[in-house]
């Protein structure tokens, strides 16, 4: 399986996997939080280009990239949920195509 920080800018979310030597568990939910971060920092700079688009199509475009982000945020939230209620099955669930 690919790893739960695979975004589009690989380097930034990589390395929370070793984090927490105290348990994987803790490691899961580590990463997991990392990939909402970026998900959130990805976000809010695709609302930016938003704000600025010139035309419809434009717009449009990051539309759907908006509801991508905001789709894979959920599916980090709810595998956030169930890692911190000793779901570790959860941690590893998320799978970032961003």
């Amino acid at each position: 399986m690919s790893p739960a920080a695979s975004t589009a800018k690989p380097g930034k979310s990589g390395g929370a996997a070793g984090a927490s030597g105290s348990g994987q568990s803790n490691s899961g939910v580590a990463l997991i939080e990392q990939v909402i971060k970026r998900l959130e920092q990805m976000l809010k700079q695709v609302e930016k280009q938003l704000a600025q688009a010139h035309n419809e199509t434009e717009r449009q475009a990051l539309l759907q990239e908006i509801e991508l982000i905001s789709g894979q945020l959920q599916q980090a939230l709810a595998a956030l949920s169930k890692a911190m209620n000793g779901q570790t099955g959860g941690a590893t669930s998320v799978d970032i195509h961003a």
